[in-house]
């Protein structure tokens, strides 16, 4: 009797240990297991790879992709979380391709997906958000100024009012050669008029308000202008691709609200912080502010916010300064002239 009654203990005894220890692991392992796989990655590497990066190892073939327009064979190769999908032809630079793939893990659960990438661009030129006005009038509506700093090929290059996955309008540039010391204006605010022409070769021919003869003239098809007070301006090497440069500009205090840090929304305070993140903004303190952005209330629609003459960048609100009433120069060297109310 003792003898049962001591390996009932034991057995008991065992089976507490482990239905309580090793639940939570084998629980996690269970979901990992049972979890079809999911992109938490996509890179352009080279003109004719790209690569997909997943939540947990996957298996793939050439046959599990196709791709639109056709870049000749593909080929499938996997490595780790990655798989690196290459093709018989190159990529051309800043053209919209449509691939389709699907991928299975080991344990058989599977993943469809679909996604629009533009062609590998081997020479994207140096850019700087040089200039920009937030606040519109008859005449003169929201625009931005880019400096190129360093030649090359605008084709897929992509500006965002906002940071990329949280945005209020892009554009995406066709492809267009462009030197340093060039200048592109982007019109935010466009009329939706004939005359309003993307200038990718002369740069007199497009009318609308805002246009300028000095700089190659763009237009946000549908644009409805910019944050007046609240915002982020950025420019991409290409959709997902690399942060090139970004401004912060923001009127508000760490005060103004607890909830946001001051940004007093959700998507203004992820602009924020996803610029910091990427080195595209600096800050002062332990987190990002609305203190560390430029403050765009002394701006108008011709008192515009600008760089200095040598457009001195070191990614902070201390290369910015606002030029006196007319004092714009979209298009042209900015002004040092400094607007004192």
């Amino acid at each position: 009797m003792y003898r049962t009654v001591f390996c009932i203990v034991i057995f008991v005894s065992l089976l507490i240990l482990y239905s309580c220890a090793p639940v939570e692991s084998r629980t996690t392992e269970l979901d990992h297991n049972m979890a079809a796989p999911k992109i938490i990655g996509f890179k352009i590497t080279e003109s004719s790879t790209i690569e997909f990066i997943f939540s947990k190892e996957v298996i793939a073939s050439s046959s599990s992709f196709e791709i639109t327009p056709h870049l000749g064979d593909i080929y499938c190769e996997m490595n780790d979380r990655s798989v690196f999908v290459r093709f018989s032809e190159e990529q051309s630079p800043g053209k919209e391709y449509f691939i389709k793939g699907r991928v299975k893990d080991g344990h058989g659960n599977s993943l469809s997906f679909s996604k629009t990438f533009f062609g590998f661009n081997p020479r994207i030129p140096g850019i700087l958000i040089n200039e920009f006005a937030t606040a519109n009038s008859t005449n003169h509506q929201e625009k931005i100024e880019l400096f190129i700093t360093k030649g090359g090929n605008m084709a897929g290059v992509v500006y965002y009012a906002g940071c990329g996955c949280i945005n209020d309008q892009e554009l995406i540039f066709p492809p267009f050669e462009v030197v340093a010391g060039e200048y592109i204006v982007i019109h935010t605010r466009p009329q939706g008029i004939p005359e309003e022409i993307d200038e990718t070769g002369a740069k007199d021919v497009s009318g609308g308000r805002g246009a300028t003869p000095y700089a190659r003239d763009f237009w946000v098809r549908g644009g409805r202008g910019l944050s007046t007070n609240n915002g982020a301006i950025t420019i991409f090497s290409s959709p997902g691709g690399t942060l090139l440069d970004a401004v912060l500009y923001s009127n508000r205090t760490s005060s103004s609200d607890v909830r946001y840090r001051g940004f007093g929304s959700t998507n203004m305070l992820h602009r924020a912080e996803c610029i910091a993140e990427k080195n595209g903004w600096f800050f002062e303190g332990d987190q990002i502010t609305p203190e560390d952005c430029i403050n765009p209330s002394l701006s108008t629609a011709t008192r515009s916010i600008n760089r200095n003459s040598k457009s001195d960048d070191t990614n902070t609100k201390y290369d910015w300064h606002i030029v006196p009433t007319g004092g714009h120069t979209f298009g042209r060297v900015n002004s040092d002239a400094v607007h004192n109310p």
